[in-house]
C-alpha cells in the first residue's frame, strides 16, 4: 500500500504535462505524441509529434506528392493553417530548414530521449485538445525516474482540476507492480483515488522476514498527498498468487499509517473461498517487525506440557510496535505479558513484562538508547526475572548504562554494570564501572587507556573490590616502531588474593625487521626479524619485583628449490633475556622443511623441529620447553575426488614414536563422499577409535550425513550421529538429527521434523527429545518463522553431526 503514496504523486506531477493551453491546439491523430517537461517548474512544453515508422516521407517542395495534390491527410492541418507553410508543423516551433527540404529535423529523427532526474516523459499515439480539456490515447506511456506508467486513455478536464488515467493502468516501480483500472487526482487539493487497484510487492521490498511475493487488492484506494494516513477499502492481502487465492485477510478498511504500519479494520480470514474467523479487534502489522505471526503456536513439552500461544500486535502509534501476549498452558497455568518497541527521533527502546500468577513468575526488561549528539550516544538496560527459570527457582535483578563518545581522533566509553542474583542454590551480586579511551596522534602514533572497577559479593564470603589500569602507548616510524605498556592491578577492598597476575610498570619494546631496515639481511642473505624489551614487572601470587631485558630474533623463512621435487624452508630463533637477580636464560630454535612433489599427485613433507633453553627465568611467562622431533607425511590428494595424508615421527626428547595417523576421503559417486579419521599407537600397539562419515547429497530429493565412531579395541560402537533432509516430494518434507551413545546403548538427542507445503501456507510438526516437546506450526511460507531455530537446544547450542575427529 505505501507504494500508492508515492507513484501517485509522480502520476500527478505527470499529468501535468497534459494540462490544456490557452487556446485549443490542433489534434495529432496518427501521430506518436510526446510531452518532455521539468518536474521541478511542472510547464509543459507543446507536444512533440513524429511520424510513425510506415509513413511515407513528406515531399519536398518541387517533388510531386504521391497521392492527389488536393488531398489532406485525416487529422493533419491544411498548409494554410501551418506556419511559415510548413505541413504539419507544430505551434510554437519555427520550421528550420531541414524541415522546409522536406528532411526530418533533429527532434523528430530523436524523439524518444531518456528523461533526465527531474524530467518527465509521456509518450502516446495521439494527443488532442476538445473543449479546452486535453486527451490523450492509445499506449500511454510515462516516464520519471524509476517509474514507469502505461494507459489506454489519459485526460485533464477543462478547468486543469480533475486529471485521470484509466483502462489497464500499469504501474512498474523498482520491485513493485501495481496495476488499476482508473486513477484519479485533484491538482488543486492533491486528493487522489485509484479503483481497481492490485498491487505486488517482491520480497526484495521488504527490508527482512518476507520470501515470496505479496499481493494487495482494493476496490479503492484514497488519500491526500502529505498526509500521514491512506485509506483503502474492500481490500484483500495475501501472498497466493492463485485468481481466487487459497487465504486472505480481507478488511472493509485498510489504514496504511506513515511508511510503516498497516492497520486491517477487524479482518477475517479466508480459506478456500470460506471465512474461518473474523478477528474481534483492528489487526497491525509492521514491516519494521520480525513478529508479525498473528496465528497461535500450539505444542506439548515437559515444562508447561500442552500449549498455545498468541502474540498480538496492536496500534499505538506511527513509531511505536506494541504487543499483548497469552500463553495457556497445561502445567504452568495462563501466562499474559506485553512488549513495547519505540522509535522517535534521537529515542529507541522496548519495554517488556510477562507473568505467569500460578507459577508467581514475573519477567520484565526495558531498554533505551538516546542519541543525545552526533557524538554521543547512551545505552540503559534494565531487567528483573523472578521464579522464570526452568531449572530451578531464580531472582535476578540486572542493570547497564553505557556512554559512548566519538571525537575526530578519539573513541570515549564509560559503563556501568550491576547485577544480583539469588537462586536455590547460590547468591551473589557484581558492580563493575569501566572507562576506555582510544586516542590518535600524529606522525602514526596513539595510545589506549582503560580502567575497571571491580565489586563482588558470593553468600557470605567478604566482599572483594579490585582496579585495574592498563595504559599502551605505540608509535609507528619508517625503520622501527616502538610501544610502551602499564598494567597494575590493586585492591581496594577486602583480600583479593590474587592467585596469578603480572603487573608492567611500565614495559617498553621495538620491533623491526629486514624490509624496513632497508633490504638489509644478515649475511646479505638471511632475512630478520628482530624485538627488543624491557620492563619493571610485579609477580602474583608472590608479589615478586622483577626488572629484565631481552631480544628476540627470528631467522629466515624463506623458500630454497633443491631440485625439480624438491623445496627447502629453514627457520630458525635466538632469544636471550637478562633479569636483575643476575639470572639469564636463553632460548635456540630450529625448523626444517623439506616438501617434495610427485607424479600421480603425491607430496610428502620432512620436517624437524629443534629448541633447547638453558639457563633460568624468574619470571613465569618466559618459561620455554625443550622438543626435538622429527615427523614424516605422505600426501596423494586428487582435485575434488580423493585425498590421503598418512603420517608418523620420533621425539628424540622422550625417545618414543608418535602415534601413526591416517586421514582421508573419497567421493565415490557425484553424490557420495567417505572420510576416515584413524590413529595407532605404536609404543602401546593400540588402535585408537576409528571415526567413519559417509556423506550422500542428490540435488533437492536426498541428503544423509552418518558419523560413527568405532573402538576397535573393545569391539564396541562408541556413538554415532545422523543428519538427514528428505524431500519425499515436492510437497512433503523429512529432517532429523539423532545421535546415539553406544556406551549407554541410548539415544542422547533426537530432533524430526515433517514438512507439508500447502502452496502458499506450510505445516510442520516438529520433534524434540531433550525438551520432550511436540510441537504443530501452521504458517505462510512468504513469512518464515522457524526455519533456523529448529535445531538450536534449550540452552542455545547447535544441534548436528558436524564434528570432525582428529588424533
Amino acid at each position: 500500500m505505501r507504494t500508492i503514496l508515492h507513484t501517485t504523486w509522480w502520476l500527478a506531477l505527470a499529468a501535468l504535462a497534459l494540462r490544456p493551453p490557452a487556446a485549443d491546439g490542433a489534434p495529432t491523430r496518427g501521430m506518436v505524441a510526446q510531452v518532455l517537461i521539468d518536474a521541478d517548474d511542472g510547464a509543459p512544453a507543446e507536444p512533440r509529434t513524429t511520424p510513425p515508422a510506415d509513413a511515407p516521407r513528406p515531399a519536398a517542395p518541387d517533388e510531386p506528392s504521391p497521392e492527389s495534390a488536393d488531398a489532406t491527410a485525416v487529422g493533419e492541418p491544411t498548409p494554410a493553417e501551418a506556419e511559415d507553410g510548413v505541413p504539419g508543423a507544430i505551434e510554437g516551433e519555427p520550421p528550420t530548414d531541414a524541415a522546409a527540404d522536406g528532411q526530418p529535423t533533429q527532434d523528430q529523427a530523436d524523439w524518444r530521449p531518456e528523461p533526465s532526474e527531474q524530467e518527465i516523459l509521456i509518450d502516446a499515439d495521439e494527443v488532442y485538445y476538445h473543449s479546452g480539456a486535453t486527451v490523450a490515447k492509445g499506449n500511454v506511456v510515462v516516464r520519471y525516474r524509476d517509474l514507469t506508467l502505461t494507459a489506454d486513455e489519459a485526460e485533464i478536464d477543462e478547468d486543469g482540476v480533475w486529471g485521470q488515467f484509466r483502462g489497464n493502468v500499469v504501474i512498474t516501480r523498482e520491485d513493485i507492480e501495481t496495476t488499476a483500472d482508473l486513477i484519479r487526482i485533484n491538482f488543486d487539493t492533491e486528493e487522489w483515488e485509484v479503483l481497481g487497484a492490485r498491487t505486488t510487492l517482491e520480497p526484495s521490498f521488504f527490508e527482512t522476514g518476507v520470501a515470496e511475493p505479496i499481493y494487495v487488492r482494493a476496490e479503492s484506494v484514497s488519500g491526500v498527498e502529505g498526509d500521514e494516513v491512506i485509506d483503502a477499502f474492500d481490500a484483500v492481502a495475501t501472498s497466493c498468487d492463485l485468481e481466487h487465492p487459497h487465504y486472505g485477510l480481507h478488511s472493509d478498511h485498510i489504514r496504511l499509517i506513515g511508511d510503516d504500519k498497516v492497520a486491517l479494520e477487524r479482518p477475517r480470514l479466508e480459506i478456500l473461498g470460506t471465512t474461518l474467523f473474523r478477528f474481534p479487534w483492528d489487526l497491525v502489522l509492521s514491516q519494521r517487525s520480525r513478529n508479525n505471526r498473528f496465528f497461535p503456536e500450539f505444542g506439548q513439552n515437559s515444562v508447561e506440557g500442552f500449549y498455545a500461544k498468541l502474540a498480538y500486535l496492536y496500534l499505538t502509534g506511527s513509531t511505536m510496535n506494541s504487543y499483548v501476549r497469552l500463553h495457556l498452558t497445561e502445567k504452568r497455568g495462563i501466562g499474559v505479558g506485553a512488549d513495547h518497541y519505540f522509535r522517535t527521533g534521537p529515542h529507541s527502546g522496548q519495554a517488556s513484562l510477562f507473568y505467569e500468577p500460578d507459577e508467581g513468575a514475573f519477567s520484565g526488561r526495558a531498554r533505551h538508547s538516546w542519541e543525545i549528539s552526533d557524538r554521543l550516544t547512551s545505552d540503559l538496560n534494565l531487567s528483573l526475572q523472578e521464579n522464570t527459570g526452568y531449572w530451578g527457582a531464580t531472582r535476578s535483578l540486572a542493570g547497564n548504562l553505557a556512554l559512548r563518545h566519538r571525537g575526530d581522533n578519539s573513541t570515549s566509553s564509560l559503563g556501568i554494570d550491576r547485577s544480583s542474583t539469588d537462586s536455590t542454590y547460590s547468591s551473589s551480586t557484581r558492580f563493575t564501572t569501566n572507562f576506555s579511551h582510544r586516542q590518535t596522534l600524529g606522525a602514526g602514533a596513539g595510545y589506549d587507556l582503560r580502567a575497571v572497577l571491580r565489586r563482588s559479593e558470593y553468600g557470605d564470603l567478604a566482599a572483594t573490590g579490585t582496579l585495574e589500569a592498563d595504559f599502551q602507548f605505540q608509535q609507528r616510524r619508517d625503520w622501527f616502531d616502538w610501544a610502551l605498556a602499564a598494567e597494575q592491578q590493586w585492591d581496594v577492598e577486602g583480600d583479593g588474593g590474587r592467585n596469578y597476575g603480572l603487573d608492567r610498570l611500565p614495559e617498553i619494546v621495538f620491533n623491526t625487521d629486514s624490509r624496513r631496515l632497508g633490504d638489509w639481511r644478515v649475511f646479505d642473505v638471511v632475512p630478520m626479524r628482530a624485538t627488543l624489551k624491557a620492563g619493571h614487572f610485579v609477580q602474583y601470587p608472590d608479589e615478586e619485583e622483577i626488572s629484565m631485558t631481552a631480544i628476540e630474533t627470528h631467522l629466515g623463512g624463506g623458500r630454497t628449490q633443491l631440485g625439480d621435487a624438491l623445496t627447502m624452508t629453514t627457520t630458525g630463533t635466538f632469544d636471550q633475556a637478562f633479569y636483575d637477580d643476575g639470572s639469564a636464560r636463553y632460548r635456540v630454535g630450529t625448523s626444517l622443511n623439506l616438501d617434495g612433489e610427485y607424479g600421480g599427485d603425491w607430496f610428502s613433507r620432512l620436517a624437524h623441529r629443534y629448541a633447547t633453553v638453558e639457563g633460568y627465568s624468574p619470571l613465569r611467562r618466559d618459561y620455554g620447553g625443550k622438543y626435538n622431533d622429527l615427523t614424516l607425511s605422505v600426501i596423494q590428494q586428487t582435485r575434488d575426488r580423493s585425498y590421503l595424508d598418512v603420517g608418523s615421527g620420533y621425539d628424540f626428547v622422550d625417545n618414543r614414536w608418535q602415534e601413526l595417523r591416517l586421514r582421508s576421503w573419497l567421493v565415490t559417486s557425484p553424490r557420495d563422499r567417505v572420510e576416515l579419521v584413524a590413529g595407532y599407537s605404536i609404543e602401546d600397539s593400540f588402535w585408537r577409535p576409528v571415526s567413519v562419515r559417509w556423506t550422500h547429497a542428490t540435488p533437492w530429493d536426498v541428503y544423509v550425513a552418518l558419523s560413527s565412531r568405532y573402538d576397535i579395541e573393545g569391539d564396541d560402537l562408541s556413538d554415532a550421529d545422523l543428519e538427514f533432509d528428505w524431500r519425499i516430494d515436492p510437497r512433503w518434507r523429512l529432517e532429523g538429527i539423532a545421535t546415539y551413545s553406544g556406551y549407554r546403548g541410548e539415544l542422547d538427542q533426537l530432533n524430526l521434523r515433517l514438512t507439508r507445503d500447502l502452496h502458499c501456507w506450510i505445516a510442520s510438526v516438529t520433534y524434540n527429545m531433550e525438551a520432550d516437546e511436540l510441537r504443530l506450526n501452521l504458517g505462510i511460507k512468504a513469512f518464515p518463522f522457524e526455519d533456523q531455530d529448529w535445531t538450536v537446544g534449550n540452552r542455545g547450542a547447535r544441534l548436528g553431526s558436524y564434528s570432525q575427529y582428529y588424533y
